[in-house]
């Protein structure tokens, strides 16, 4: 059930990826406040796994974080488009596969406390060849990984981007 407690918003930025508002709410108590907000369009994530039980990841260089970090390929779903269509194409261009088995095996929020992103999470089996082009703004390089090793990768931080950590945990408890 939505619950909006809004009692006033002002847009404060508006970008190519975010825009960011803040909103004046009434809590329980009878009490106003504000909260900052940043507003970003859902996502896909796919977990694309191949026939030897390999994950594919893609590495890519993230300013905030300044150094690359280790995740599943992810990206915008663009407007007024189908979720699932945004995820094939967003594999294809991220690691050069396309998927014949496609599963939405949840859907999570980024980090409810400051942003309304929503994720869509995917698992892609039955990959074969595809490339689309990535976008201009992407380095990408591809990982493979044996899912066994997965779960020894984020223990050790080698993987430490929190939707691939959730998506793989979730993919893992799927098989078990």
């Amino acid at each position: 059930m939505k619950l909006d407690r809004t009692i006033n918003s002002k847009k404060t930025y508006s970008g190519r990826i975010i825009n960011v508002r803040v909103d004046e709410i009434l809590l329980e108590s009878g009490k106003s406040t504000l909260r900052e907000v940043v507003e970003h369009d859902p996502i896909v994530a796919i977990l694309p796994i191949d026939n030897n039980e390999n994950i594919i990841l893609v590495s890519q260089y993230r300013h905030p974080a300044k150094k690359y970090v280790l995740e599943v390929p992810a990206g915008l779903i663009e407007n007024g488009e189908d979720p699932e269509k945004a995820a094939l194409r967003e594999l294809m261009e991220e690691t050069g596969y396309g998927s014949k088995k496609l599963e939405l095996i949840g859907k999570i929020w980024a980090s409810p406390g400051f942003t309304d992103e929503y994720m869509n999470f995917y698992i892609a089996k039955d990959l074969y060849p595809k490339k689309l082009p990535h976008d201009d703004d992407e380095e990408i390089l591809i990982k493979k990984i044996h899912m066994s090793a997965a779960p020894d990768l984020i223990k050790n931080g080698t993987i430490n981007d929190s939707k691939t950590i959730a998506l793989i945990l979730m993919a893992l408890t799927l098989q078990n």
